[in-house]
Order: structure tokens, then sequence, then C-alpha cells
């Protein structure tokens, strides 16, 4: 929304407007803050990244820095722990096992949070349903058949 807000802006004057008129609370005292229409609070510039403090739009706004905005995207392949998948626990044969109360509210409450995260992933993607959901899917299938084909192919010609 800045980013928008300045690329459209030739002062800071217009620039409150622009923020304004997207729907932000914009409060100027010490320090520039903005709140976004479902924000609980007010967010600092100077928290924002080194581009985004109220020196830094304001050069943008002159011209003297230049920023090439990228977009936000959450890589899936960010770690190694990223890379790992959790599966839901399974609490019934928790509690076979032996496992107390207070386990049964970990496992419940580690549940519902992983339930959420695979929720937001596939928000994040546009995978709200089902049937868009199962042509990825597909597509993502036909593609790991043809290369694993094509890795057949170039492993059988390695050893000729």
């Amino acid at each position: 929304m800045i980013d928008n807000s300045l690329s459209a802006s030739k002062s800071f004057d217009e620039f409150i407007v622009a923020m304004k008129a997207t729907g932000c609370e914009v409060k100027q005292g010490k320090h520039l803050a903005f709140k976004i229409r479902s924000g609980k609070r007010f967010i600092r510039c100077d928290s924002l990244e080194n581009d985004y403090s109220e020196t830094a739009l304001l050069e943008r706004i002159s011209g003297r820095r230049v920023v090439t905005p990228q977009p936000k995207t959450k890589s899936f392949t960010q770690t190694t722990e990223a890379k790992k998948l959790n599966l839901l626990i399974d609490i019934q044969s928790k509690i076979q096992q032996g496992k107390g109360v207070g386990y049964e509210h970990w496992a419940s409450v580690f549940n519902l949070k992983e339930a959420a995260k695979t929720l937001i992933f596939l928000q994040e993607r546009d995978l709200t349903d089902y049937n868009s959901l199962s042509e990825k899917a597909s597509a993502a299938t036909k593609r790991f058949n043809e290369n694993s084909d094509r890795r057949k192919v170039v492993e059988n010609r390695l050893n000729e």
C-alpha cells in the first residue's frame, strides 16, 4: 500500500492523502504511523524496513532514493524446519499409551495450530476449493511423472 501510494505521489502531503484513500489511518506526531483497516494498532514507519522510514519516504518522493518494491511472498522451502511437514497427532492412541491430560491439551492445541497453518498455506496459493486443489495436484503429478521419465532416460544413457 505504501509503495502504490508513493508511486502516485509528488509530495508528502499527496502521499498522506493517497494512504488515507487506501483506507489506512495516518498518525503524524513525533513519528509517522499507519493503521490498516483490519489492524489493531498503528505501525510506525521506522519499525518497517529501511526503505520505509520517514526520511526514506521523503527521499523516495523527491527522487533521491530509488527502490524497486519486491512482492512479499513466502517461500515454502525457507529452512530445514519449514521443510519438515508436521502431521496431526493421534490423541486417542497417545492417551491409550498412557499420556496424561496435560499432553491431551497440548496435542489439541498443536493439532489446531497445524490445521491453521494448512489453511493459510492453501489460501495463500488460492486452493480454497476442491476442484482447484485437485487440478493443481494432477498437474504436479503429471510434471513429476514427466521429470521421472526424463531422469530414467538420462540414467540409462549414463549407464551405457
